[in-house]
């Protein structure tokens, strides 16, 4: 391929020196004509997907924003770095890339790059991530979500919590005696991940989906990917029952929920704790049948629904040694990757009760609802929150 001038094979050696290249050189080949696009059959990348690979914040900035003047405005005849094409030796596209990497500055730049046209496709590599944090009534469960919550942050997502807001002085509700929404906070700071919103209310959360829509910078979510809803904030009575924890904390917050605040899926993540008895599980079991059955009668509008069991016996935070941590990240980033589009959704199927590593639990498939009088009562519990 031939260009006027400029040297392709400088210019994209320059963009991908590790530690940051010659920006007034990179500039000088696009200048004489270098197209940014190419990429040479014995590289097989462009120079973006090797900048952002390389971690050079400043060359990634350089080359998605050249072709804008000092206002912001494109500029005539200049040619656009194209943020969407994805290496040939990889198939990875730069947001895949820095996504992978953990470079947080430039997922944020990269997805305000994006022309609207491939936006939602491309975006859906930073998922959109709604984790609720029940409060601090059960302090062990209260670290379980917010550590969830941490992971998510780390892995790079954008991510809303929806979490009470903690009474003034009380640390049940905290983490290490800080309230979990400015723990997070900081959290968002040291990883350099900083899309992060914390919200008090369902309703709350609404109203920030709907205007987030003409959010200039494109990092604020526009509606929900994937809700991981741990369960287990409110203490528990003797005689309450499984069914009516998933209610006021599930249920009744879904019910709120509408158009593109209303999820793509949902893990019910549950301490294992509260699955100890048959009946629990026999309502749980039936709960997920009853939202499996909703799905396949309304695909458009209803979230999928599967479970994951929490380990948090006293034998498995012996066996945890200490981390706060109870599952692993490159799970975790499994499961918050999957989706329609690539398939990558299908091997889990909907109605499902998982462990941590995402392996079907025995119990859930041997676990038969009681008779019909029961499912009845059980029904009568949701019907005022469907």
């Amino acid at each position: 391929m031939k260009h006027t001038g400029g040297s392709w094979k400088d210019f994209w050696l320059n963009a991908s020196q590790p530690g940051g290249g010659d920006i007034d050189l990179i500039a000088g080949h696009l200048r004489n004509g270098v197209d940014p696009n190419y990429q040479h059959p014995e590289m097989e990348s462009t120079a973006l997907c090797e900048a952002v690979r390389a971690g050079n914040v400043k060359v990634v900035d350089f080359l998605l924003t050249y072709h804008l003047d000092d206002d912001g405005r494109p500029k005539r005849g200049v040619r656009v770095v194209d943020p969407t094409i994805p290496s040939a030796y990889e198939d990875q596209t730069p947001l895949e890339i820095a996504m992978e990497m953990k470079h947080h500055a430039m997922v944020d730049m990269i997805l305000r790059s994006l022309p609207p046209d491939s936006y939602a496709e491309e975006a859906r590599y930073c998922r959109q991530i709604l984790v609720s944090i029940p409060d601090g009534a059960n302090v062990l469960h209260h670290k379980d979500a917010t550590t969830v919550a941490t992971q998510v942050l780390g892995l790079g997502h954008r991510m809303m919590t929806l979490a009470p807001p903690s009474t003034k002085g009380q640390e049940d509700g905290s983490i290490d005696g800080v309230d979990s929404s400015v723990f997070l906070s900081n959290t968002a700071k040291e990883t350099g991940n900083t899309k992060f919103w914390p919200m008090s209310s369902v309703e709350e959360m609404v109203s920030f989906l709907s205007s987030s829509q003409t959010d200039a910078s494109r990092k604020s979510p526009i509606k929900i990917d994937t809700w991981l809803c741990v369960l287990g904030g409110a203490k528990r009575k003797d005689d309450a029952s499984l069914l009516e924890l998933m209610k006021s904390e599930y249920i009744q917050r879904s019910s709120t929920c509408e158009g593109n605040s209303t999820p793509d899926r949902v893990w019910l993540m549950i301490p294992s704790t509260f699955v100890t008895k048959q009946l629990s599980r026999q309502q749980l079991v039936w709960f997920l049948q009853r939202c499996r059955s909703r799905v396949a009668g309304n695909k458009q509008s209803t979230p999928k629904v599967n479970a994951m069991i929490i380990p948090c016996s006293w034998w498995d935070r012996l066996w945890r040694a200490g981390s706060p941590y109870w599952i692993e990240e490159g799970i975790l980033a499994r499961l918050l990757e999957m989706n329609e589009l690539d398939g990558t959704a299908s091997e889990f199927a909907t109605g499902k009760v998982y462990n941590q590593i995402l392996e079907p639990l025995p119990w859930a498939k041997t676990t038969r609802c009681p008779d019909p009088a029961a499912v009845s009562q059980w029904e009568e519990v949701l019907s005022d929150s469907s």
